[in-house]
């Protein structure tokens, strides 16, 4: 049998080498992308927070509705919010966080921008994702909103 007469292909042992080190790569990579996945929903929501946060500002500076504006806080969600002069709420849009991620609130469950100046009642609100990281997002009382 001359050398060129040989079969070409793969053995099944190279095979299941290649499959074996694909297979452990995987295992490896797995984890890593859910990771990655859980910390991009937590700076997503994060993001969300402070733009709804500053838009509500917003709608108070404007006096719109002749009302304060805010955002009521819950542990998977967040609700926009006016409220006029007699104390009467009235709720808006609902945004639901990201499965896995929840906030909480140091200083009470709402943030309340003022009519007309959009100064707020402090607070800071931690947002947490399944894996332990955090997110940090600060409103003073002079209304600025930083996201630590």
């Amino acid at each position: 049998m001359k050398l060129s007469d040989k079969p070409k292909g793969f053995t099944a042992i190279e095979l299941l080498l290649a499959l074996g080190v694909l297979i452990i790569v995987f295992v490896i990579g797995i984890p890593a992308f859910h990771s990655l996945n859980s910390s991009l929903a937590l700076k997503d929501d994060a993001y969300k927070l402070v733009n709804s946060l500053r838009m509500t500002q917003n709608k108070a500076i404007v006096g719109e509705a002749f009302s304060d504006h805010g955002i009521y806080l819950h542990s998977d969600d967040f609700v926009i919010f006016s409220v006029d002069e007699d104390e009467t709420y009235t709720y808006g849009t609902t945004h639901d966080l990201t499965d896995g991620v929840s906030l909480s609130s140091s200083d009470g469950p709402e943030v309340r921008f003022v009519r007309k100046n959009g100064t707020a009642t402090n607070n800071t609100i931690i947002l947490t994702d399944g894996g332990g990281n955090t997110m940090t997002i600060q409103v003073d009382a002079s209304g600025k909103v930083s996201l630590l």
